[in-house]
């Protein structure tokens, strides 16, 4: 009796299990030599959980798990942004720019420009240098306005000046008239006394001489009559 013998796996089939069972001792011994790693290096810290889901996602292929596609795929797939993040919610490229993607945020697009920062900013700066013109003009007000007083004040002085100076003059004038009078008043005075002086000698004279005849005329009665 011919004993028939099961036919044995295929080629195929046991290299699929070999490479089965190398993944899982390769998946054992790599998680081993992470936690002996973690344990002597690196303090226990919430980047261990990272550390750890990273180091499962690796082992199979050297890729990464994409939490949104589900998709294993290349490191160079993910931004380091994302490459950072736990496997929970680790994300690929293709599915943080996909705006179709299911609960995608897009967490590596870049923030729009600030462009209503950048008109307040105008518009600040347009108030500012609107206030500076302003004050500015207040200032080259308030400037003139004290210039202008300080002129006026300085033309009341010089005209107050200016008629002090002119009453000086109209006194001096006055005195000096005045003086010219006197003088001229006593000289007419001198003139009158020596004419009165003169015509005073005058009289004299002629009352000496009228007196001298009629004594003389009376004498000489006198001498007649004693003759007789």
């Amino acid at each position: 009796t011919s004993v028939q013998q099961k036919p044995g796996p295929s080629h195929t089939e046991e290299d699929h299990r070999h490479e089965c069972e190398h993944d899982v001792y390769a998946e054992s011994t790599f998680d081993s030599d992470i936690h002996t790693h973690r344990e002597k290096h690196i303090p226990s810290s919430s980047d261990d959980t990272t550390m750890s889901e990273e180091a499962n996602n690796n082992k199979a292929g050297g890729g990464m798990l994409c939490s949104k596609c589900g998709q294993r795929k290349h490191k160079d797939e993910f931004t380091k942004s994302q490459s950072k993040k736990p496997a929970a919610i680790r994300k690929c490229k293709e599915c943080t720019v996909d705006p179709n993607a299911p609960n995608s945020k897009n967490d590596d697009a870049a923030p729009p420009a600030p462009a209503p920062a950048k008109v307040e900013d105008d518009g600040a700066a347009a108030a500012a240098a609107a206030k500076a013109e302003e004050d500015a003009k207040l200032q080259a007000e308030e400037e003139a306005k004290a210039a202008a007083a300080k002129a006026e004040e300085e033309a009341k002085a010089a005209a107050a000046k200016a008629e002090e100076e002119a009453a000086k003059q109209q006194a001096a004038e006055e005195e000096a008239k005045a003086e010219e009078e006197a003088k001229a008043a006593a000289a007419k005075a001198e003139e009158e006394a020596k004419a009165a002086a003169a015509k005073a000698e005058e009289e004299a004279k002629v009352a000496a001489a009228k007196a001298e005849e009629e004594a003389k005329a009376l004498e000489a009665a006198k001498a007649e009559e004693e003759a007789k």
